[in-house]
């Protein structure tokens, strides 16, 4: 496991040096960032017309495929579910199972069937904290006080960061 070297605080003069060269770095990572936008834009249109009509050509051939391959299902995947052949292979694939409910009736609705049934072995219940309200509580402090009692606190997190002026670089350069 790599250690991060420890970092001694600067003096205040040499901290405003600091946020300086950090601007001029973040100044000069945009520029070329932004310089590699306008290549990768450029290469994109060149490509565009070219990348569409093979996109066209592609979904018009894999429609005629598969209304082949659904007008003789029978003959050729009978035995097989795909066919080889010398430019590829066509098939059809088996997913995954999934529940599925008649149209026309809700998953509320469903459920409420599933009661009146007394399926409820295919009932399921979540149960959790409701942290929304315990967030809401925080300045309540009995029921702060009760509830860091079973092990509940309120953490909230400081970062440091940065924020360089460019402008201010750019006037002064």
């Amino acid at each position: 496991m790599r250690q991060k070297a420890k970092v001694t605080a600067p003096s205040a003069t040499e901290a405003q040096e600091c946020m300086k060269d950090y601007t001029v770095a973040n100044s000069s990572l945009k520029k070329i960032e932004a310089e590699i936008e306008l290549k990768v834009q450029k290469v994109r249109e060149k490509y565009q017309p070219k990348i569409e009509s093979l996109s066209t050509d592609k979904e018009e051939n894999f429609q005629q495929l598969q209304a082949y391959a659904l007008e003789n299902r029978e003959a050729l995947f009978s035995k097989k579910k795909s066919l080889e052949w010398v430019h590829g292979v066509l098939g059809f694939r088996t997913g995954t199972p999934k529940v599925a409910k008649k149209t026309g009736i809700t998953w509320a609705a469903m459920l409420d069937l599933f009661k009146s049934q007394s399926k409820t072995e295919f009932i399921r219940e979540k149960q959790e904290l409701d942290k929304d309200r315990i967030l809401s509580s925080r300045d309540d402090e009995a029921i702060m006080k009760e509830l860091e009692g079973l092990g509940i606190r309120i953490t909230q997190d400081e970062t440091f960061y940065v924020e360089p002026k460019e402008e201010n670089l750019i006037a002064g350069r």
